[in-house]
């Protein structure tokens, strides 16, 4: 098969290097208490096999884990604890939660810093994660325009600084981004396979529910709706796909989340009150702590989407806590010249020049030539549902919660890069 003799050619150029780079100094990375909460919740994954009744939403319970499974999709927690066991740490030794109310001294003598070799496992497995998501784009940049594009957007986007920080971490970042990659790879033959694309989608709210946004997305691909002005529709296949694609989006969702499995409904419910009262809890924080940085007008979103996605540092924290415990792994892992390649006011505003520019050279390429657009119109559709999404629901200068756009934004930049350079 063409595609993957051309894989064979440039993957162990490309691809090899990446893995040194996510792979090496996995425990050196600067420690987030998140990555605590996230292991100490991946303790689900062996309740899951042993007592997935416990896993069920009961309107009677209040506890800190019904809480947490209202809160944050289930995906990362499977992911991490699949880390952890093949590290050879079982539920046990992920027992403690961190406590944001008390010190880091406290949250230590408590046992909620995990020792170096259980980090290790874990960002490991989130690190594998993105390292498939960079091969995903790759493959994504290939179909879209040829072996350039690919060769440029896994570049782009294995060299991202932010993809380097937050898609190696004991987090849900590795594995966000290597669902929306592969949501955005299937979405560009959902009418051909339509339940694959549903259950690319479903994976990727599981991951976490602010990449739902593409499921709309997935929908239109597979009914033949995003193929381009001279493709023929046909309204049967079209429906059959539509059922195909929304069957298996639920069943695979519903699947994973084992809080949905007694009561969906109301768990429902329950899961986007927690949502909301997280982002009320964030606000409220920041605009006692920093108020000038809450984003409240739209122009403010989107520049803060801008800023964060091309040209502010990397962030290590959304709050500074434990910024002096914190401070000196953050210097030595600045220090690295690798690890803040791509970002600031130079090279973050050429990228998103080139990003506004892939745009336009994929519109005017669109509008010349005849036949089905897919992959194109797929990312486009993409980009915007993911942007908008983020827009309306992010009022917050986070970093990590804008990683969604980074395969977007490195296929772009590399299409404008291979346009420009005539490939």
């Amino acid at each position: 098969m063409p595609l993957s003799e051309r894989l064979a050619r440039w993957l162990p150029l490309l691809l090899i290097p990446l893995a040194g780079l996510y792979y090496q100094g996995l425990a050196d990375l600067p420690f987030h208490p998140d990555e605590t909460s996230l292991l100490y919740q991946s303790r689900d994954f062996e309740l899951l096999f042993s007592q997935p009744g416990d896993l069920f939403w009961q309107p009677e319970r209040d506890d800190l884990d019904q809480k947490y499974r209202a809160l944050n999709p289930p995906l990362p927690k499977y992911m991490l604890a699949i880390g952890r066991l093949l590290g050879g740490y079982g539920a046990a030794e992920v027992g403690q939660d961190w406590d944001w109310s008390a010190t880091w001294e406290q949250n230590a003598a408590a046992g909620a810093l995990p020792p170096p070799e259980l980090l290790r496992a874990a960002r490991a497995a989130s690190a594998t994660a993105a390292l498939a998501a960079v091969l995903l784009v790759g493959c994504l940049g290939k179909r879209l325009q040829g072996q350039a594009t690919a060769w440029l957007a896994m570049a782009l986007m294995g060299l991202n600084a932010a993809v380097l920080l937050h898609g190696r971490r004991a987090m849900a970042e590795g594995s966000l981004l290597f669902t929306v990659s592969l949501a955005l790879w299937t979405f560009c033959d959902a009418r051909r396979r339509p339940a694959l694309a549903g259950a690319a989608a479903a994976l990727a709210a599981a991951s976490k529910l602010s990449a739902g946004a593409l499921a709309p997305v997935g929908l239109l691909a597979a009914m033949g709706l995003l193929q381009g002005r001279r493709a023929g529709l046909e309204p049967k296949r079209s429906m059959r796909n539509a059922v195909w694609y929304l069957g298996s989006l639920a069943l695979v969702f519903l699947a994973l989340n084992p809080l949905l499995w007694r009561s969906p409904l109301r768990a429902t419910a329950e899961i986007l009150r927690a949502r909301k009262g997280l982002l009320a809890m964030q606000q409220a924080e920041l605009q006692q702590r920093a108020p000038e940085h809450l984003l409240q007008t739209p122009a403010e979103r989107l520049a803060g989407l801008i800023t964060e996605l091309y040209l502010s540092p990397v962030r290590f924290s959304e709050f500074a806590n434990y910024r002096s415990q914190t401070a000196a792994a953050e210097a030595r892992y600045a220090a690295n010249p690798l690890h803040n390649l791509l970002r600031g006011s130079f090279f973050g505003t050429l990228l998103f020049a080139l990003g506004l520019a892939g745009m336009a050279f994929a519109g005017l390429h669109g509008f010349r030539q005849p036949g089905p657009h897919e992959a194109r119109l797929v990312l486009a559709a993409s980009t915007l549902a993911m942007a908008a999404a983020l827009l309306l629901a992010v009022p917050l200068p986070f970093q990590r919660y804008y990683l969604p756009l980074v395969p977007m934004a490195s296929l772009w930049a590399a299409y404008a890069v291979a346009s420009l350079a005539g490939k």
